[in-house]
């Protein structure tokens, strides 16, 4: 299964990040003994898989975690591969203020986690993906969520799983149905001992295979080099388009000048039409070979391109920035996004959005809810996290 096949020559470059899903247990240890006795043991897992993910993916191409924030496994992947240059789209099952209960982050240094997670400037997206009634069930949304919407699944796999609804293995078992590949990081029971990764026989390593950290582009440069090269193949078939018409318009007034000359002289009449059968088949040919290579619409298609990064550009804020505006955004703006962040969380259904205002989050008209987190307390020049997690 070609997951990062290149690019094929002469198409406008889109080095596009790649979605990795994720799932674990909650729990990484047995009852009645802490999670963290089993958290180098995973940690180090982890950083092999992420060596092996890396050298699976084309050098210039980034990586995209998708997942939840919950206790546990999910808390060290999103930690680990962000450090390693991943960035993170959060889906979670309910707003982010409900989510961090203490219930459910029983630990208060694992809350501290998720805040530190939340100001990480490699969060850029807040999702909530399901407004079931029933909990349970909105797990299991947004586990299932992030398998079909994803390309792999890195799944961190316990010794006594039980298959629960919502859990990883359910999330295993729909990742194998829909045919994603499997990162498997399988815990051992004893803490001391090596967690076993293994990576599906069908992604193997590229030969230009590259290190770690996963990079990430400077979205000004990026979206640059895009309406560049989108102009280029614009010019170009524009100029193929520009002189196949200048031979259309000018053998018709060649042999229309020739048949002027002609008309007097009924012995060229002959000559005066083997012209014009000529110029009719050397304007057919001209049409008929631009129709089979769609020089029209592929010009139109990279014009069309090249106008949309135009726009986007402009909107965004990524025309040249002032030193000062450069300034301002450097200690947010971290390759990723040239702007500073604007985290938000979208909800796919308005009746899962609540209307009350918070301190950590205003509602928007188009159903968003701004995060004030690395983003904003960043560029304000601000140390201090806008949203905490409950004591």
């Amino acid at each position: 299964m070609a997951l990062d096949a290149s690019a094929p020559q002469g198409t406008i470059p889109a080095p596009l990040s790649f979605s990795l899903g994720y799932a674990g247990p909650r729990r990484l240890g047995p009852p009645g003994r802490p999670g963290s006795e089993w958290e180098s043991q995973l940690r180090a897992a982890l950083l092999v898989a992420a060596r092996g993910i890396r050298a699976r993916l084309a050098p210039q191409r980034p990586l995209c975690l998708v997942g939840a924030l919950a206790q546990g496994a999910d808390l060290a992947i999103a930690e680990t591969l962000l450090a390693r240059g991943a960035v993170l789209r959060a889906w979670l099952p309910e707003p982010l203020d409900r989510f961090a209960n203490e219930g459910d982050f029983p630990d208060p240094r694992d809350r501290e986690r998720l805040a530190e997670l939340v100001r990480d400037p490699g969060l850029v997206e807040v999702l909530v993906v399901s407004s079931a009634a029933d909990r349970r069930e909105r797990f299991a949304e947004c586990a299932a969520q992030t398998v079909r919407d994803t390309e792999a699944l890195l799944c961190v796999r316990h010794w006594d799983a039980q298959g629960a609804h919502g859990g990883t293995e359910e999330s295993v078992a729909q990742a194998r149905a829909l045919g994603r590949p499997l990162v498997e990081v399988r815990l051992d029971p004893d803490p001391a001992a090596q967690a076993e990764v293994i990576f599906p026989a069908e992604w193997p390593p590229r030969s230009d295979a590259a290190e770690l950290p996963f990079p990430r582009p400077e979205a000004r440069a990026l979206v640059a080099d895009w309406k560049a090269a989108a102009s280029a193949e614009a010019g170009r078939s524009k100029l193929f388009i520009v002189r196949s018409a200048a031979w259309t318009v000018g053998l018709q007034i060649s042999v229309t000048i020739f048949a002027v000359i002609t008309f007097q002289h009924p012995s060229w009449e002959v000559a005066g039409l083997l012209a014009k059968t000529a110029v009719i088949l050397a304007v057919a040919g001209i049409t008929i070979w631009s129709s089979r290579r769609g020089v029209a619409s592929r010009w139109a298609e990279r014009r069309f391109v090249a106008e949309l990064e135009r726009s986007w550009s402009s909107v965004r804020g990524l025309r040249r920035p002032s030193s000062r505006a450069t300034a301002a955004t450097s200690r947010c703006c971290t390759g990723w996004t040239a702007a500073p962040p604007r985290r938000r969380i979208r909800r796919r259904s308005a009746r899962a959005m609540p209307r009350s205002a918070s301190a950590a989050s205003s509602t928007t008209r188009s159903g968003r809810q701004s995060v004030h987190g690395a983003g904003a307390a960043c560029c304000a020049g601000s140390s201090t996290p806008a949203w905490r997690p409950r004591s």
